[in-house]
C-alpha cells in the first residue's frame, strides 16, 4: 500500500499589484475632490449685526457730544452719517474676506486649514490616527445648525488639537471625519453622503 507524505505548505507569494491596479488606485485618489468647510453664514450675520450695533453706538455718542456742545449742524450730521456708512461697509468687507479666506478642507486622508488673503498659509493634519472627535454645540447652534468640532491628532508632536469653529452641520462633519479615520479606503461619495445626512 502506498502512503503519501503531506506536501509541506509553502506560503503564497504576496500579490504584486499590476499596472492596472496601480493606475486605478491613482485614479481613485485623483478623483477624490476635497470638501471645503467654511464658517456658518449665521455666525457671520450675527457678527455683522453686533459690529453694526457697535458702529451705530459710536456714531450716536459722537452725535450726542455734538448736540451737547451746540456744534450740531447739517454738515456735522452728514459727516456722522457718512462715517456710519463707511464703518458698516468696512465691517461687511472684513467679514466677507474672513469668510472667504479662512476655511477647512476635508480630503481623503487629511484635514487642511487654509488662511490668508495676501500670504496663503496651509496646514494639513493627518486623519489616519485620530484619537478623538468632539462636538461643541450651543443652544443657538442647535437652533441654527452650526457648531464647533475639535479633532485630537496624537501623531503630531505632543498631540495637537484641530479646532473647526462655527461650521455648519457639525454632526455631519464629525461623522465624516470618523468615517475617514476608521476606513483608510473611503470614497468621495461616502464622505459627501456623511456630510449631507443632516
Amino acid at each position: 500500500m502506498f502512503i503519501a507524505e503531506p506536501i509541506p505548505s509553502t506560503p503564497l507569494p504576496e500579490e504584486v499589484p499590476t499596472d492596472v491596479q496601480v493606475e486605478q488606485s491613482k485614479k481613485k485618489e485623483a478623483d477624490f475632490k476635497p470638501i471645503v468647510i467654511r464658517k456658518s453664514l449665521v455666525v457671520m450675520v450675527v457678527k455683522a449685526v453686533l459690529f453694526s450695533i457697535i458702529a451705530f453706538a459710536i456714531v450716536t455718542i459722537g452725535y450726542l457730544c455734538l448736540l451737547w456742545t451746540d456744534l450740531l449742524s447739517a454738515r456735522a450730521l452728514l459727516i456722522l452719517i457718512v462715517i456710519l456708512l463707511c464703518l458698516e461697509f468696512a465691517i461687511f468687507v472684513y467679514l466677507g474676506i474672513e469668510w472667504y479666506t479662512k476655511y477647512y478642507i476635508l480630503r481623503k486622508d487629511t484635514l487642511g486649514y487654509i488662511s490668508g488673503l495676501l500670504f496663503h498659509k496651509e496646514r494639513d493634519f493627518s486623519l489616519a490616527n485620530v484619537a478623538s472627535v468632539t462636538l461643541h454645540e450651543g443652544i443657538l447652534g442647535q437652533i441654527f445648525g452650526y457648531g464647533s468640532v475639535k479633532v485630537l491628532c496624537p501623531d503630531i508632536a505632543g498631540g495637537e488639537e484641530v479646532y473647526l469653529s462655527d461650521i455648519p452641520k457639525p454632526k455631519s462633519v464629525v461623522r465624516a471625519i470618523e468615517e475617514i479615520a476608521i476606513k483608510n479606503e473611503v470614497s468621495e461619495q461616502q464622505v459627501r453622503k456623511a456630510i449631507h445626512k443632516l
